[in-house]
């Protein structure tokens, strides 16, 4: 589960227990929280992870960084016999 800082709430840094030097702020996503803590904190909603891939993000990364791939140009096949 994951945590941020409620609005409300103030950052602050744990003095003592195992948390001792641990500093929480806001907008900071933390996984473990300091149960005496606890009522500092909300759960942190997740967007639910997609089945597909983004398609423009995987042309970019196989495109040398160019989202711009054209879709209806012809793929290209080698010919057999070897080149003359």
């Amino acid at each position: 589960m994951v945590y941020i800082l409620k609005p409300g709430a103030p950052a602050f840094d744990v003095v003592d227990g195992p948390f001792a030097g641990k500093t929480f702020r806001h907008d900071i996503p933390y996984t473990d929280i300091p149960p005496a803590d606890a009522g500092k904190f909300q759960k942190k909603k997740t967007p639910p992870a997609t089945a597909t891939a983004n398609p423009t993000t995987e042309a970019a990364t196989k495109n040398g960084g160019n989202s711009e791939v054209d879709t209806q140009a012809p793929l290209k096949t080698p010919k057999k016999g070897g080149s003359k």
